[in-house]
């Protein structure tokens, strides 16, 4: 398999774009840790406070962003640079909405506006990054196109639950304890109703048809091609069995589970970037800022 995407220069916009985007996850991954760790949160029920999974995600963030920049930088072509980007900036409001609404509404009340909106929004990301992390990766990686045109229908159907938890964000419950914002009382129940089934037999679906493209291109490249992609192979399965995990035991909800199994995705395409020379940018990466 070759990359034929042309290599990025050095400057303008292609260093730019990557340059700026990873500075805005970097500010906004700040934000958190003042959050996480200078705010008293003694007045805060245990659901808006920090957690450990809070600070695992901290590493996955930092490793997201940094090798997507690089790539991106390197290889503006290749989808999978932003990809990675996007993954990050994903993740950064899987924890700012929650920390945002604890300090406005329980530790500083009224200090920060939107908190409703805020926190409205955090129901939503989640379901926008675990279908980016176990979907669209491992469908265009390493490439950043899909392997064939066929594997479209993949994405397709990955829409159709993404659309599932925006309906389900409009239940009245789907913000408790606090209010929501664009609770419709039509869409009452449906949050842990009718759609929980058809949600959950659709995203691991999608997310199983994904992992079967990777192992599809596993099975058909050189030797050199598997070096590449096993560890990435392996990355997502872990990816997908925490997330399983988490799924049919909610006491690991608030566990570093599931951000320390992400955090193996960027290692894993780190690695094939170092050891194997993917994206021709092993020689520009310092291995600390990948580990």
């Amino acid at each position: 398999m070759v990359i034929v995407d042309r290599p990025a220069p050095r400057l303008g916009r292609a260093f730019f774009v990557p340059a700026v985007l990873w500075v805005v996850v970097m500010s906004l991954l700040a934000c958190q840790l003042f959050l996480t760790f200078g705010v008293d949160w003694r007045s805060a029920p245990e659901a808006f406070r920090p957690n450990s999974s809070s600070v695992a995600g901290f590493v996955a963030i930092l490793a997201m962003s940094s090798v997507g920049a690089l790539i991106a930088w390197r290889r503006p072509a290749n989808r999978i640079g932003w990809l990675l980007l996007a993954i990050a900036f994903s993740a950064i409001f899987i924890d700012i909405p929650r920390l945002y609404a604890g300090v406005a509404v329980y530790v500083h009340p009224g200090l920060l506006p939107a908190a409703l909106w805020v926190f409205w929004l955090g129901q939503l990301v989640w379901i926008f990054l675990f279908t980016q992390l176990l979907v669209v990766l491992p469908l265009l990686f390493p490439t950043g196109t899909l392997l064939s045109r066929r594997w479209f229908f993949v994405l397709v159907l990955a829409a159709i639950p993404v659309l599932l938890v925006v309906f389900a964000s409009l239940d009245p419950a789907a913000t408790a304890p606090l209010p929501n914002p664009m609770g419709v009382k039509a869409a009452a129940g449906f949050l842990n109703g009718v759609l929980q089934v058809p949600f959950s037999v659709l995203f691991f679906a999608t997310s199983l048809l994904a992992t079967a493209s990777l192992v599809v291109r596993f099975r058909r490249g050189d030797e050199r091609e598997r070096q590449k992609i096993k560890w990435l192979l392996v990355a997502v399965l872990l990816v997908l069995g925490s997330f399983l995990a988490q799924s049919f035991f909610p006491q690991l909800q608030n566990a570093p589970l599931l951000p320390l199994a992400a955090s193996t995705l960027p290692v894993a395409i780190g690695i094939a970037v170092l050891r194997y020379r993917l994206y021709d940018i092993d020689l520009i990466i310092n291995k600390a800022l990948v580990y």
